[in-house]
């Protein structure tokens, strides 16, 4: 398929609207998530790299927004499977950020705890906005 014949099947679909109002809700949810992490970890004095916190904020993010823009652009293909497919792009997600976590508390000195939450509280936050997000899709066509 054509590049333009993707982006007139997006527009027509309400797909482009879609994926802006859930990146929205994910920047939101996770920019107060990430100043209450930041502000809870410097009143209980964990020594942090916040450096650290921001990549993996970040790679959750880029991580969470190019599954659900993939299962959208899919889902007009794959319905009755779109489940299945859920699940298998979110266990792939996990994946790789666990192994990015693995990696990194091996390659460098970081506080497990806050590096853990770091990973834990936007994975959790974006699955459950990815969710009610999917369902919502769904619901309307």
């Amino acid at each position: 398929m054509k590049r333009t014949e993707l982006k007139v099947r997006m527009m027509s679909s309400g797909t482009g609207l879609v994926v802006g109002r859930f990146t929205l809700k994910l920047t939101i949810c996770l920019v107060i998530a990430l100043g209450l992490q930041l502000w809870i970890l410097q009143k209980i004095q964990i020594g942090f790299d916040q450096a650290q916190i921001f990549v993996c904020y970040g790679l959750v993010y880029l991580l969470t927004v190019l599954s659900f823009l993939s299962l959208q652009i899919g889902q007009q293909k794959t319905v009755d499977r779109l489940g299945f497919v859920f699940l298998g792009r979110s266990l792939l997600k996990m994946m790789v950020c666990f192994v990015f976590c693995i990696l990194l508390l091996r390659f460098r000195s970081v506080h497990r705890i806050a590096f853990f939450m770091s990973l834990v509280i936007p994975y959790s936050l974006s699955l459950i906005i990815e969710v009610v997000e999917m369902v919502k899709s769904v619901k309307t066509s």
